[in-house]
């Protein structure tokens, strides 16, 4: 497959040029456009390593770094509401979907590592967000964001109503592990998935293929199909 082209983008979030990295697909394409968020990271290391990793699987994808929208929220502003994080949320949207020509009907998931898991859930969970996804993918989601006043991540699912959560949790997290995870997700069905990885810390350094092959099933059973040939 060709290489997808991949640029940057700059958008203007609370007095801060936040930078978008937007990836074009080679060839015409149905699959879902993804928007990511990285972990504390930022753009390196895995996390980067992970954006790379849905290009290359044929999705269109804008990513950004939490990191940099999260310290830039203004001068001495240490927190921000869901009402906000959604409105910002839609601003990218509407930045992505001009960039890339997308149409208004365009699928939609939301996909976050650690920090930017918590921050895509979190957006998934507001009503000006969720009118445009489709779905949300969490990857190493933990019980409470700092930057929402500890905002309860899990205790909010229950607010993204019939849209699909998936979420991927290492069985040895630092912060919550599968077993806590489940028992906090609850059971899965027709709008809920979780995903256990076997792995021995919250960064799935010992399992990044098994990590991998669970985000790909689970953006497939959203409705993405991540399966075709490459």
């Amino acid at each position: 497959m060709t290489a997808a082209l991949v640029l940057q983008l700059a958008i203007l979030l609370h007095g801060h040029h936040l930078t978008l990295h937007v990836s074009t697909p080679a060839a015409a394409t149905s699959l879902p456009l993804i928007v990511y968020a990285t972990g504390d990271a930022g753009w390196k290391r895995g996390d980067r390593h992970t954006f790379d990793e849905l290009r290359s699987w044929g999705y269109p994808v804008v990513g950004f770094s939490s990191p940099d929208y999260l310290k830039h929220l203004g001068h001495g502003v240490k927190t921000i509401t869901p009402e906000e994080l959604a409105r910002d949320y839609s601003a990218i949207l509407d930045a992505a979907a001009k960039e890339l020509g997308l149409p208004d009907s365009a699928v939609v998931v939301l996909l976050g590592v650690s920090r930017g898991a918590d921050l895509s859930v979190a957006a998934a969970a507001q009503k000006a967000v969720q009118q445009r996804i489709k779905g949300v993918v969490a990857i190493g989601l933990t019980e409470e964001e700092e930057y929402l006043d500890m905002y309860d991540l899990y205790g909010h699912l229950p607010e993204i109503g019939s849209l699909s959560v998936a979420v991927v949790q290492s069985t040895r997290d630092g912060y919550v592990p599968a077993a806590r995870a489940r028992q906090l997700f609850g059971q899965d069905d027709e709008h809920r998935r979780l995903w256990a990885v076997a792995a021995r810390n919250h960064n799935f350094s010992d399992a990044r293929a098994a990590m991998y092959a669970a985000i790909r099933a689970s953006l497939v059973w959203i409705g993405g199909d991540g399966n075709r040939d490459q």
